[in-house]
């Protein structure tokens, strides 16, 4: 059901209580509650069953309210949120003291982002402040890019779900952190770095790995493989597996599955955590996805993603 002004109110209503919502973003769906409330912060971490060490981003309706959060706003975040917000892009900066040291697991840097959706600016407008923006999933599972991916992730809460229909994007932000040494990527993500004119030397070695980047994040694992060691990747394993393919030479046999990707990056992107979710909530034993072979503009960043999901199967 589409969301309208009646439920933002109530969901701004909890959230000014100390409660959680689930909202839509262009990217997935994420959790608000009041970032500068120190309980409502560790409910999101009960929630998730996020563990405290790892940090969480905020999400703001614009520079103004980026500003009541950081410490300080350094000309290159002025630029690249006037440029890139709303949107996909999360600035890393030095925090405030004002806000609460559980967001950022006590670091310095806060990730803040302006979402590019309707529903989560309304609710940013109307709540009047920053709002935690954390991915709706429990810790350890895929982000998900619809209303129903939340409510089958909390079954037995009392969540309240501002449904916004899937995610246009269905990948996270880029993380870019700005310092007094230039920029740098701690995340690749639906913003490239040839969009935002980093060099590929400035994205941080290891990107992507949890205890590196300052806004966290939680993923299914997945095992990659090439075209070239199909089926010998399959036989391998035990069990039922979920295939994710762009080849048309891959071919399974029951009881695995078979689910053909997109061979155009936005729309690989747009399906990509809808396809693993299915997978990982279909009872298989494993989830094996195809590498692509193309590695220009966002098939980059999707890479880098499912690098991230599956660090154990090499690059």
């Amino acid at each position: 059901m589409a969301t309208d002004r009646s439920q933002i109110a109530e969901a701004a209503r909890r959230i000014r209580a100390g409660g959680v919502v689930a909202f839509p973003t262009e990217t997935v769906y994420g959790l608000a509650a009041d970032a500068l409330n120190p309980d409502a912060v560790l409910k999101v971490f009960e929630l998730k069953g996020r563990p405290e060490s790892q940090p969480m981003s905020v999400i703001v309706s614009g520079t103004r309210m980026a500003q009541r959060v950081v410490k300080s706003w350094p000309e290159r975040a002025k630029v690249l949120a006037n440029r890139f917000w709303p949107g996909p892009l999360t600035i890393v900066v030095r925090r405030s003291p004002d806000l609460p040291y559980q967001v950022t697991a006590g670091r310095d840097g806060v990730g803040l982002r302006c979402p590019d959706h309707p529903i989560a600016l309304a609710l940013l407008e109307t709540c009047g402040f920053p709002l935690l923006g954390p991915s709706a999933n429990r810790s350890g599972q895929p982000s998900p890019t619809s209303a129903d991916h939340v409510r089958r992730a909390f079954p037995d809460s009392d969540l309240l779900v501002l449904d916004g229909g899937p995610c246009r994007t269905g990948i996270e932000s880029t993380i870019i952190e700005v310092g007094p040494d230039g920029d740098r990527i701690l995340r690749v993500g639906a913003i490239t770095p040839e969009e935002l004119g980093v060099d590929l030397d400035h994205i941080a070695e290891g990107v992507g790995a949890p205890m590196r980047s300052p806004v966290g994040d939680d993923d299914y694992p997945i095992e990659l493989f090439s075209a070239a060691d199909w089926p010998a990747v399959l036989e391998r394993g035990n069990g039922k597996a979920v295939v994710l393919a762009v080849s048309d030479e891959v071919r399974v046999e029951p009881p695995n599955e078979l689910v053909r990707m997109p061979r155009d990056a936005g729309q690989y992107a747009n399906t990509l955590y809808a396809a693993i979710l299915a997978a990982a909530t279909s009872g298989a034993d494993r989830t094996l996805v195809e590498r692509p072979t193309q590695t220009d503009g966002l098939w980059r960043t999707i890479h880098a993603r499912l690098q991230r999901l599956a660090p154990e199967s090499g690059k």
